[in-house]
């Protein structure tokens, strides 16, 4: 489990989703004996304030997801079938201007 704060993006040297939005990243290595995870993403704030990318590192986005308009400020997905090798999280924060404290939960498994 890890708590933190992403934005606003005047505080990043750099945006790093689509040039316009402040991310943290957090990187894990997926190992040969399992090949799915979950992940479970909440924070203070909007539903759509905040969105959550899974990257294979050096390799492209393998997964990326927004909570429901009008839900609850949650995300949570699996996914199967997963290489074992480096992969990257990104928890972006859609707003500009505002900080989001947020929690994320990654779990492997076979």
């Amino acid at each position: 489990m890890i708590t933190g704060n992403v934005g606003p993006l005047a505080s990043y040297q750099a945006p790093c989703y689509v040039g316009l939005y402040a991310c943290e990243r957090y990187r894990f290595t997926l190992l040969p004996q399992d090949d799915a995870v979950e992940v479970t993403l909440s924070w203070q704030g909007g539903a759509r304030a905040m969105l959550i990318q899974l990257y294979r590192a050096g390799a492209g986005l393998v997964h990326e997801d927004l909570a429901p308009r009008g839900g609850t400020p949650t995300i949570t997905f699996r996914r199967v079938g997963l290489e074992p090798m480096d992969y990257e999280l990104r928890v972006v924060n859609m707003e500009p201007d505002a900080t989001h404290p947020f929690t994320l939960t990654l779990t492997t498994w076979q």
